[in-house]
């Protein structure tokens, strides 16, 4: 028997599917090791797009370590009233909107097509 084939399918496909830990486990890899290659690659002999394609899924995940920062800095000061920075109002919310906005941005992307509502009606009009 041929490598990858399963025995009970007809046409010559694979077509067991994979359970569940497997797929977690098969992402889980995929992310270490786009991860490892990020940080320990050889890059040479690829292209500006070929090189922002790969990329940008290790960027994705090494946002995330930013994202739970801001969360947990964000808990921090509500429960405990302990302020990670010290700034005026105005100074704040000068930081503060540029991220926002690019946070936002990104999962406008991320969301794919964007419908519009038209102005005085539903959004199945």
């Amino acid at each position: 028997m041929a490598r990858g084939l399963h025995p009970d399918s007809g046409c010559g496909l694979a077509t067991r599917t994979r359970g569940h830990p497997e797929r977690l486990q098969t992402a889980r890899d995929l992310a270490l090791d786009t991860i490892r290659l990020l940080l320990w690659g050889n890059f040479r002999g690829l292209g500006i797009r070929q090189y922002l394609q790969f990329l940008e899924p290790g960027l994705y995940y090494l946002q995330c370590f930013g994202t739970i920062a801001l969360i947990y800095a964000t808990l921090v000061t509500l429960f405990f009233h302990i302020h990670p920075l010290i700034s005026s109002q105005a100074e704040y919310w000068i930081h503060l909107l540029p991220f926002v906005a690019a946070l936002e941005l990104l999962l406008v992307m991320l969301a794919g097509e964007v419908r519009r509502v038209p102005a005085g009606g539903c959004a199945s009009c």
